[in-house]
């Protein structure tokens, strides 16, 4: 049981990207109030991705 809710929806998988032989994945999220919030994660599972489009932030939940 979870005592208190988020109001941050889940982390969507937008896009990865490569620095030093390492990948990244970009993430995001939105809040109720309609705020956007970005993280970046190392990530050894993903391995390509298409280019992030503009039309791609309106899947954040």
């Amino acid at each position: 049981m979870k005592i208190f809710k988020s109001k941050w929806g889940k982390w969507t998988d937008l896009t990865i990207g490569n620095y030093c032989e390492t990948r990244y994945l970009l993430q995001g999220r939105r809040h109720s109030n309609g705020k956007v919030e970005f993280r970046v994660v190392k990530s050894s599972a993903i391995f390509s991705a298409e280019k992030l489009q503009l039309s791609d932030l309106e899947k954040l939940t």
